[in-house]
């Protein structure tokens, strides 16, 4: 099979073929086996063992054309792609062939797993197709059947050649917490370097951190990407010849692994899914919804919402008092709120989650959370149960080792993987629905230092065990997954969490109404838009400029809209403007849920930026845009190509008032829909629906 490959290749034209390296470290050996098969009736993948004896997807199709996706050149490298060569050298002998594919399966996956000795290591490759959806994830697992302990420097993760049936491929990719779309052609000059250090979605470093989400394009399919873990990780994508070399590893930093006598560790789970066509919209949504099924069959948990959600941050802080609390609830009514947030500041110590003394008596907090489920609302808190505040200088033994202080808590990381974290944060997260009766709970704060008693691999894998401890013990529970704004989301949190803070940001105004829709257009890329949250914070401060207050409402509308503001201090103007984009808020949510939107980034679309939602059937479609970068009026077309063609549409903006313009599809699609924008007009709604 590998010979005729690769003379294949050798008649293909120049680009027609790539071949993709997934590293994220590992290696193994397999010899002549028969072939296993997984068949989900969507994908079929045919496993092999190489001539190198590693352990490979030899092919997969799509099962009902029966049309190839990709197609493996072997492991001509064979085990130096997956071991390090610190660790080829300490376990220098084999003990012989792999022992080949075997199947396996539960209601979730069609599983195979492949398993190689290397010495006292044991290695393990595990390749699972979802049952419902064209979805595959790949994993190793690292065990030490041996008496001593073995140090892994990097932790393998996949390697495959993928040859790629079609031409000109590209690869796009997001900054970690802008959300900056960047898309780039796949060369050997300049190698695509996507990373993040410490935790999966963060930009610190000499380099801005990425996003641990991808694409790869050619001129036939689009192959989507993700990785399901919470810590750093690395990845180059660069051609070779007429192929394309793609490692993913964790570096050394981000493995800090010593695995001991018996013991054993699953590395982080690469998720890919396949796509036939080059349809940006269509392909985004079958890639989001593919996520979200699996996640609930995984984890189950409460199904993608758009609330209006309440929290007090970014106007009280942390100086919050039962009178603002007080002044709060009795201001929420008229506004429609679905949730209530209490964030941080409302508890007596990091580790004693008990309401401050100082600031509410016996049973006046649980009294405030009470009245807010009296006026039909979701109620919410903020935790950090991974810190601990220590008084003194001598340090209990669940503080890791050595410590890590997160100085704006004041308060010490726990050793996660040194005793039972998850029973820990789940007794937390039953004492906080005891207490409080919560519906929601808010994650946060970092909690990792540059060293660890048992290494930043093994406190990762322990984080989330708990994590999907919850999620499965409380399935009514929503979870909001902040982790100092946005800098844990990957394809796990993403599935156990149903909403994501994408990004801190204390400003109000224009501004921050500009970052708004920056940050949460490039999030809903590769998220469903009920997972990004945007704010509108201290709107009692834009004042002198109805145009101004509506945009910054709007501009916190493309996922999901939350305020942060102390609502006693909003003018009866602003309550009312406020309450009108309530109305649009709500209306735009109905033409989300179908994950069908084109993308108007800033500078890709004249002097407007936003979105155009679609309605599954094409019988509807809204625009949330705004203006960008030009002042004076603007005329501009939006082409519509997502409508029923046979179909007429009544048009109407939330601006003006019984405007109504009827147009064919047609018209709609070839011409666009005429959009303009008065000089000083900042944003505008519009509704498209069937006659």
């Amino acid at each position: 099979m590998i010979e005729s490959i690769r003379e294949r290749r050798g008649s293909c034209p120049a680009g027609s073929v790539l071949l993709i390296h997934l590293l994220l470290s590992v290696t193994t050996c397999a010899a002549a086996v028969p072939d296993v098969v997984l068949d989900n009736g969507t994908l079929r993948l045919r496993l092999q063992v190489s001539d190198e004896q590693v352990p490979y997807i030899a092919e997969c199709q799509w099962r009902k054309q029966n049309l190839r996706v990709f197609a493996d050149a072997g492991t001509p490298l064979g085990i130096g792609y997956w071991l390090s060569k610190a660790i080829r050298s300490a376990q220098p002998k084999s003990a012989g062939q792999s022992a080949g594919w075997q199947r396996q399966g539960d209601d979730v996956f069609i599983r195979a797993l492949a398993t190689r000795q290397r010495s006292d290591l044991q290695i393990t490759w595990v390749v699972e197709l979802a049952r419902n959806a064209p979805l595959v994830q790949l994993h190793v697992r690292l065990r030490n059947t041996g008496h001593n302990d073995i140090p892994i420097d990097r932790f393998p993760g996949w390697m495959a050649e993928w040859m790629l049936p079609g031409e000109r491929p590209t690869v796009k990719y997001w900054e970690a917490l802008t959300y900056q779309p960047h898309v780039e052609k796949i060369t050997a000059v300049r190698p695509a370097h996507l990373h993040s250090r410490v935790y999966s979605s963060d930009r610190r470093g000499p380099r801005p951190g990425k996003v641990p989400y991808w694409q790869i394009r050619d001129s036939q399919q689009i192959m989507c990407f993700a990785i399901a873990w919470c810590g750093g990780w690395r990845a180059t994508i660069q051609k070779t010849g007429w192929d394309i070399l793609l490692r993913v590893s964790l570096p050394p930093s981000e493995t800090q692994l010593v695995l001991h006598a018996g013991e054993q560790i699953a590395g982080p789970v690469i998720e890919f899914m396949p796509y036939r066509g080059t349809e940006e919209i269509q392909a985004r949504a079958a890639w989001i919804k593919a996520r979200e099924r699996l996640a609930h069959r995984l984890y189950g948990g409460p199904r993608a919402a758009y609330p209006f959600i309440y929290n007090h941050w970014y106007s009280a802080g942390r100086n919050l008092t039962k009178q603002f609390l007080a002044h709060q609830v009795e201001a929420l009514r008229p506004y429609g709120f679905d949730v209530f947030v209490l964030d941080d500041g409302w508890f007596e110590q990091v580790g004693d989650w008990t309401p401050a003394k100082d600031k509410f008596g016996p049973g006046e907090l649980e009294g405030v959370f009470a009245l807010i489920h009296d006026n039909n609302l979701k109620t919410g808190i903020w935790s950090c149960p991974w810190l601990v505040y220590v008084a003194g200088n001598d340090l209990p033994p669940e503080v890791d080792r050595p410590p890590f202080l997160r100085e704006y808590m004041k308060a010490y990381a726990l050793d996660l993987a040194g005793y039972d974290f998850e029973g820990t944060l789940l007794n937390h997260i039953q004492s906080l629905k005891d207490q409080f009766d919560i519906d929601w709970w808010k994650y946060d704060q970092e909690l990792f230092g540059e060293g660890s008693r048992h290494g930043r691999m093994k406190n990762i894998v322990a984080l989330q065990q708990a994590l999907a401890a919850v999620r499965r013990r409380h399935p009514d529970l929503i979870i909001e997954s902040c982790m100092s704004g946005g800098r844990m989301i990957n394809a796990f949190t993403d599935s156990i969490a149903q909403i994501h803070w994408i990004r801190d940001g204390g400003r109000t105004g224009y501004e921050h109404a500009r970052t708004n829709v920056q940050e949460a257009l490039g999030a809903i890329d590769f998220l469903m838009p009920a997972k990004v949250q945007r704010w509108t914070n201290r709107p009692n401060e834009v004042t002198g400029s109805t145009e101004l207050l509506k945009c910054y409402c709007r501009s916190a509308m493309i996922g999901v809209w939350g305020v942060s503001t102390d609502l006693y201090k909003i003018s009866p103007e602003q309550k009312k403007i406020i309450e009108g984009e309530v109305k649009n808020y709500r209306r735009l949510n109905e033409y989300k849920p179908a994950s069908l939107y084109q993308i108007l980034y800033p500078g890709q679309a004249e002097e407007l930026a936003g979105v155009v939602y679609y309605s599954e059937d094409g019988d509807k479609a809204a625009l949330l845009l705004f203006r960008w970068g030009v002042q004076g009026r603007i005329t501009q077309s939006i082409k519509l190509g997502r409508l029923t063609r046979d179909l007429r549409y009544e048009v109407t903006t939330a601006d003006v008032r019984d405007q109504q313009r009827v147009y064919s599809a047609a018209t709609l699609a070839e011409q666009g829909l005429p959009v303009e924008f008065s000089p000083e007009q900042l944003s505008a709604v519009y509704f498209v629906e069937a006659q």
